[in-house]
């Protein structure tokens, strides 16, 4: 008897994985940066550099099941480097908005809408769905949510 709801449920709810899988991931992001930006002083030395790139490499292995999302025609290892690539960028991210003067919070919202928006154009660029209107729709709604989180911010120096 509950077999065929929970059949039915199973396959009307998880109908787009990748959807799913890539809000799990942005969430995960998101609070792995939250903590980061919450506990790490960056003026403390060598140490926080060390945790900038051991989450980093965390967001790599998060971000390596989108292989199996994307249909276009690379191989694993071009897949691999662009995922590395989008890991390194929230590596220099992570380093760059450590020095800016706002609030953690603000610091990883910045953060997970730059992740965000680099995920969705690799993404295309390996479905092969990459173009320049698309391209222009992200970065036109990355500067729309950029300009609304620093327009929110306490500056403090």
């Amino acid at each position: 008897a509950y077999v065929v709801p929970t059949a039915l449920a199973s396959h009307l709810i998880l109908i787009n994985r990748q959807a799913a899988y890539e809000t799990l991931v942005l969430l995960l992001i998101f609070l792995l940066a939250v903590g980061f930006f919450k506990n790490v002083d960056f003026w403390g030395g060598f140490s926080s550099a060390i945790y900038s790139f051991f989450a980093a490499f965390l967001v790599f292995l998060f971000l390596r099941p989108f292989r199996s999302y994307v249909a276009g025609q690379n191989t694993v290892p071009m897949q691999n480097i662009f995922l590395a690539l989008t890991g390194f960028f929230f590596w220099q991210m992570l380093l760059v908005l450590s020095f800016a003067p706002l609030n953690f919070l603000y610091q990883s919202a910045i953060l997970i809408v730059t992740v965000a928006i680099f995920l969705e154009l690799v993404l295309d660029r390996l479905s092969g769905a990459l173009t320049k209107r698309r391209t222009l729709l992200q970065f036109s709604i990355f500067l729309v949510f950029v300009v609304v989180i620093l327009g929110s911010a306490q500056w403090g120096l």
